[in-house]
């Protein structure tokens, strides 16, 4: 899914998006999980209002990682947002995950990811990934400086999952990850 600023509610998971311009106002843009209001944004325009809430939900995260402070995290946290968020999950998500889980040493290639769940390119791997990433970034933290950044200070969401080895063009899954995958049952033993 590609969030689109023209459609005003969206679904992501848990996650209800809504972005909104009532004729003669200005645009407002929100992220809610149940009753909670995650984020919330206005300015001119529907895709300023959109940008704008992403960026106060990344600040937002930033503020929760600061908060986990350097402690990483345990396998057991891990479990407990791959039991919440499992079904939230896409088939595709849920199958790259697995098969990462599943390789030698758990690294995989974007393309070996890609032909898991049928994708043509590396784009789906990264968008779905990421997605995903997200997710588990919102509900469970990393402390600060352990996800992979862009040149632009953003953060690579599927770090959450996973670290980049550039040499050899793979993802290695993290440790606690696949434990918290086995514990919470979204792999078999």
């Amino acid at each position: 899914m590609t969030f689109s600023v023209e459609k005003e509610v969206q679904d992501f998971g848990p996650y209800k998006l809504v972005i909104r311009q009532p004729k003669g106002a200005r645009a407002y843009s929100v992220l809610w999980r149940g009753g909670e209001k995650l984020a919330y944004a206005e300015s001119e325009s529907r895709e300023a209002a959109f940008n704008e809430m992403l960026r106060l939900l990344g600040i937002r995260q930033l503020e929760l990682a600061q908060a986990q402070g350097s402690k990483p995290l345990t396998a057991e946290q891990v479990a407990t947002t791959f039991r919440y968020l499992w079904g939230f999950l896409t088939g595709s998500q849920q199958r790259m995950l697995q098969a990462l889980h599943r390789a030698p040493q758990r690294e995989m290639s974007v393309p070996a990811l890609a032909e898991v769940v049928g994708f043509r390119g590396h784009s789906g791997v990264n968008l779905w990934l990421g997605l995903a990433g997200a997710m588990f970034a919102n509900e469970c933290p990393r402390a600060e400086g352990e996800m992979l950044y862009r040149e632009d200070g953003t953060p690579v969401m599927t770090s959450w999952f996973a670290l980049w080895d550039e040499p050899r063009s793979v993802w290695a899954m993290r440790p606690e990850v696949a434990d918290g995958m086995r514990q919470a049952e979204c792999v078999a033993s």
